[in-house]
């Protein structure tokens, strides 16, 4: 029964809508479950689950148990055009027969440090959209009264002392300014603060670059040390790439091209602007 027998899960917060099927008999059994009694009730039978909000610790959990089961991506789930009755029941019978007939396509489940550094990269993306918008609101309100920064350059000292002098005759006006003053400070501390942890994180990962990772006509060529690795020059127009012209080996061509993406990983580490002024640096000439 468990080589013909697949299990399609469709899991929630404080439940689990669990469906069998056995291919060979047609028999279907359905159970709901609580989330930690989903590993003695599959036993070894494989199952899958629709990726979602509810995260990867069950297939974590599962494989640890020695339970094969794969996380399905939701844009590429087979359904039929006029199937609109959707119930938990109903899915995890659709997700055991697609297991069954091979046409789950999984997505990869990440470690809990990768699923861990996902959180933070999430979170320094709502801080930095959170602190964008306190800034238009301010600016939005000091426009509805007629109120105009001086100067060109924003959110600098000067200007935020000079957001601090402004005064509105109404109390309630004041009242609601001061506020968006305070949100947009703590916006700042928050953004600040991520920025430290991203920057930790990251910076062992960012200093070690590619040893090796040059590539040519479908064949990998590692780094060598002896001679220096040749330079990428950007071809002029109508003229070949680097060494076509001169009938070069594949392998050196790889080597020039290992060279570029190793530069690019080191200067990964030195920000966007950094980035953007090297990469200008290697654009081809228009």
């Amino acid at each position: 029964m468990f080589e013909s027998t697949s299990v399609g899960l469709d899991v929630h917060a404080r439940s689990v809508a669990a469906c069998a099927l056995d291919s060979e008999t047609g028999e279907i059994i359905r159970q709901t479950l609580a989330p930690d009694g989903v590993t003695a009730w599959l036993e070894q039978l494989p199952g899958t689950y629709e990726a979602g909000p509810t995260g990867f610790w069950l297939a974590r959990t599962l494989a640890a148990a020695g339970i094969d089961c794969q996380v399905a991506a939701p844009s590429r789930l087979l359904r039929a055009p006029g199937d609109r009755i959707k119930t938990d029941k109903r899915d995890a019978l659709s997700l055991a027969r697609m297991l069954r007939l091979g046409e789950i396509v999984s997505v990869r489940v990440p470690t809990p440090g990768q699923e861990a550094a996902r959180d933070l990269s999430r979170a320094h993306a709502v801080a930095v959209k959170d602190l964008t918008h306190a800034r238009q609101r301010i600016n939005a309100m000091l426009l509805r009264q007629g109120i105009v920064y001086p100067e060109d350059s924003h959110w600098t000292r000067e200007h935020t002392a000079w957001l601090g002098r402004q005064r509105f005759e109404q109390p309630a006006a004041q009242a609601v300014f001061v506020s968006q003053l305070e949100a947009e400070l703590l916006a700042v501390q928050r953004r600040k603060s991520l920025d430290k942890l991203v920057a930790r994180r990251h910076q062992g990962e960012y200093d070690v670059g590619i040893q090796s990772c040059s590539v040519g006509r479908g064949k990998i060529f590692g780094h060598q040390d002896e001679g220096a690795c040749p330079s990428l020059e950007c071809p002029e127009r109508g003229r070949p790439a680097v060494g076509h012209d001169q009938g070069a080996d594949v392998e050196d061509v790889g080597r020039a091209f290992g060279h570029v993406a190793t530069q690019t990983v080191q200067h990964l580490g030195d920000g966007r602007a950094g980035f953007r002024q090297w990469h200008a640096r290697q654009s081809c000439p228009r």
